[in-house]
């Protein structure tokens, strides 16, 4: 090939006179060493990278929007006495259901997730508690569609409830492991900084990650 070299990352040859200095190349290569690393990096998070879930996709609050529809149809035939009473407290409850479920959901933290599924778990139990006041008092028959479909949302909800807590219980285990390894020096879920975690061969000063104060404290009187 003679004068000729290859060019980086084509093939095509071109006269050594315009080859790039060695500096230049090996700053060409650790970008592709970084590239390489970032792809894989990204291919092993991936598998954890799930698409965002609405409520819609809950099957707890599907059904839950389908007893807010069978409750409304059955209780069209209420006395008409009963508007402001048992019948506006059954609607109540039955729109309580999903929408406290939609609002967890869209909530920043599980906690507030869970508690508004509590609400909502409440909520369902009162609903539950009127239909068969209404059965009792003659205005549904005893197998209304409304029991069984509370039934079955009741079931999901306690289950994802249930789920997202031994979620929370797991999540805060784990941090709690892993501050602990890392040096923290108590278990506590606060994040230690990954700037003071101590490299290994590396002494730790003794009093190092933690603050102490010497300001003296007066009694309230």
């Amino acid at each position: 090939m003679g004068d000729r070299a290859l060019l980086p990352r084509s093939g095509v040859p071109y006269p050594l006179s315009l080859v790039p200095p060695l500096d230049a190349l090996e700053k060409d290569a650790k970008r592709d060493r970084g590239c390489i690393v970032n792809r894989v990096v990204a291919g092993a998070l991936r598998p954890f990278m799930t698409p965002y879930t609405t409520h819609r996709d809950l099957v707890a609050w599907q059904q839950a929007m389908l007893l807010a529809e069978t409750v409304y149809r059955e209780t069209a035939d209420f006395p008409k006495e009963e508007i402001f009473g048992l019948t506006r407290q059954i609607k109540t409850s039955a729109i309580s259901v999903p929408s406290n479920i939609a609002e967890g959901c869209a909530r920043n933290t599980l906690p507030e997730y869970v508690h508004f599924l509590g609400i909502a778990c409440g909520s369902i139990a009162e609903l539950e508690t009127q239909l068969e006041l209404a059965i009792r008092f003659g205005f549904m028959r005893a197998d209304a569609a409304s029991l069984g479909q509370a039934d079955r949302a009741a079931r999901l909800l306690r289950a994802l409830r249930k789920s997202l807590k031994a979620r929370i219980k797991n999540e805060t285990r784990r941090g709690i492991g892993a501050n602990f390894r890392a040096g923290a020096g108590t278990l506590s879920p606060i994040p230690y900084p990954l700037s003071r975690i101590p490299l290994p061969g590396v002494q730790r000063p003794l009093n190092a990650g933690f603050r102490f104060s010497m300001k003296a404290v007066r009694p309230s009187m």
